[in-house]
């Protein structure tokens, strides 16, 4: 699978398959191999990036995506971050262990 945005990530793994990707942002997988948790960030609902991550990484359409989310929330499991752009999201990775995120191709 191809991936939709370069990932940043601090996961305890150098590589992270297509498979791996959707069952991270599903809320499948809590755990990174070293039992750190895992801590899947967003960008915002509206954003184009978000939109193509949804659809090609993830594999389920941004509505559809957004009622799995409800039903999470609902079993009390809180939704991914949402940094405010994709210096935010690479600083925020960068900052906390376990997190994964996606940005802008070209992003420092």
């Amino acid at each position: 699978m191809i991936h939709a945005a370069p990932l940043v990530a601090r996961i305890g793994v150098a590589v992270v398959s297509g498979n791996e990707l959707r069952v991270i942002y599903l809320m499948r997988e809590r755990l990174g191999p070293d039992s750190t948790p895992i801590v899947p960030v967003n960008r915002d609902a509206e954003s184009a990036l978000r939109l193509r991550f949804s659809q090609r990484a993830v594999g389920v359409p941004p509505m559809a995506f957004a009622g799995y989310r409800a039903c999470l929330c609902f079993r009390g499991q809180e939704p991914p971050l949402v940094p405010g752009s994709d210096r935010d999201m690479v600083a925020f990775v960068a900052r906390i262990p376990g997190a994964i995120g996606y940005v802008a191709a070209g992003t420092p």
